[in-house]
């Protein structure tokens, strides 16, 4: 056998398990993985319970990935769930996996110990934190989710508070869990006047206007309602034109345009784009009031744009890569407050190349690709 063969050889085929490949931050962040790595020597697979196209369907298999499909999760549907899971493995595709790395945390007790029955090893990868509020939603998934602790091989989370919600303190404290940051290339985040002067044009937004932007999807957990009422506070106290530039789709979207219609918020929707890291650039301040949050990537990106970040204090320390630029406000303080850090922020937004070099420069490597790259061989090295 040749070393290129015994290379070849070593290489572990993994499946990765979502519900369906939409640009959420955990599908995004393997999608990212599967351009840089060489995927299509040895790609990845994926498992999906969603027969519906998503946003990355065809991208990956123009890389070489499969995409493969359970059935969905109902509850009342268990044993089928169960059998289409069985069945897959039973496949001669499904014979092929070495690794299953698990990212729906709902069902990962099902699938990842039905996984084990087959020889496989498992990694189960938290991607957010729990909610302080309770809901019987809520209730019923931590509930399913909590027996994931004792049964994964590996343990992966974006930060210390995500992997301790869902994997318990005992598993964030032992040599199988890993922190694995949400990579991308970092440098296409800096800050750039032409990219600032490209997006206002196209949205026909002045160069002296005051732009407050928020990237997320549009769900309970962004807090995005207490943006847009933030937003309206401060455009009345300012002396300068204000617009409201927030990023993203979800079931709130048409929530949200009604609320900024009613109170004559000057807001611009604008659904995924693949021009994300340009219209950091564009902003002038950055909010950020989510409820519950994994880690709040955007808020890295938005350090490595140099914007000042204003961030509620669910968002995790470890979003934190240049302590001058990130502003924490309580979600139960006054609008007032909020407001008042508004108007700190739009001041102090000065100085954007060199800010911005000095986070690309800092902690901001962490985030660097390649070396997240690294850090998931390590993980897959079993």
């Amino acid at each position: 056998m040749s070393l290129r063969e015994k290379e070849m050889d070593n290489k572990k085929t993994i499946l990765h398990v979502f519900s369906q490949l939409n640009s959420g931050g955990a599908e995004t962040l393997i999608v990212r993985l599967a351009e840089y790595r060489n995927n299509k020597e040895v790609p990845f697979m994926f498992l999906l319970d969603k027969t519906e196209e998503g946003v990355y369907d065809e991208k990956v298999k123009a890389l070489g990935s499969k995409l493969f499909y359970i059935k969905k999760f109902t509850g009342i549907n268990a044993i089928r769930y169960v059998a289409s899971i069985i069945s897959f493995f039973l496949s001669d595709e499904g014979k092929k996996i070495d690794i299953v790395h698990g990212h729906v945390g709902s069902t990962a007790s099902i699938y990842l110990l039905i996984a084990k029955m087959f020889g496989k090893n498992t990694v189960a990868h938290s991607h957010n934190s729990y909610s302080k509020k309770f809901n019987s939603k809520q209730i019923v998934y931590r509930l399913m989710a909590y027996p994931t602790r004792f049964l994964a091989d590996k343990y992966v989370a974006p930060s210390m508070l995500a992997g301790e919600s869902r994997f318990g303190r005992k598993v964030v404290e032992s040599k199988e869990f890993n922190i694995l940051r949400n990579g991308f290339v970092i440098e296409d985040f800096e800050y750039n006047d032409e990219n600032r002067r490209d997006i206002r044009k196209k949205l026909d937004i002045s160069d002296d206007a005051v732009v407050i932007g928020n990237v997320g999807r549009m769900v309970d957990a962004k807090n995005q309602t207490f943006f847009l009422d933030v937003l309206h506070k401060y455009a009345e106290k300012s002396e300068k034109e204000v617009v409201g530039l927030i990023i993203g789709s979800g079931p709130l979207h048409q929530k949200l345009v009604s609320k900024a219609s009613e109170m004559n918020i000057p807001v611009k929707f604008i659904s995924n784009t693949a021009e994300i890291n340009k219209y950091y650039s564009a902003f002038d301040a950055f909010i950020f009031p989510s409820i519950f949050e994994g880690l709040g990537n955007v808020v890295v990106e938005a350090q490595m744009a140099g914007l000042n970040v204003l961030m509620s204090e669910a968002v995790p320390n470890e979003a934190v890569i240049n302590n001058e630029l990130v502003y924490v406000e309580s979600l139960d303080s006054s609008i007032d407050s909020w407001v008042n850090r508004v108007e700190d922020l739009v001041l102090k937004n000065a100085n954007r190349n060199q800010k911005s070099a000095e986070s690309l420069r800092g902690d901001g490597h962490q985030y660097d690709l390649k070396f997240v790259n690294e850090q998931l061989e390590n993980i897959y090295s079993f």
